[in-house]
């Protein structure tokens, strides 16, 4: 996904997306991660910050 904004969201091909579910199977499972990554750092146990320093 090469860019996103809250409910807003820029695919592939650089058409606008404001529903989540209009995105692709992988779009979706990486917004997915992003957002578990994002919580464990602000507000969880932080097990995936050290996959951010690298």
């Amino acid at each position: 996904m090469p860019a996103f904004r809250s409910n807003m969201y820029i695919d592939s091909k650089g058409k606008l997306v404001d529903d989540p579910a209009a995105l692709s199977k992988k779009a979706a499972k990486e917004l997915q991660d992003y957002h578990e990554v994002e919580f464990d750092t602000l507000s969880g146990k932080q097990y995936e910050t050290h996959k951010l320093y690298k």
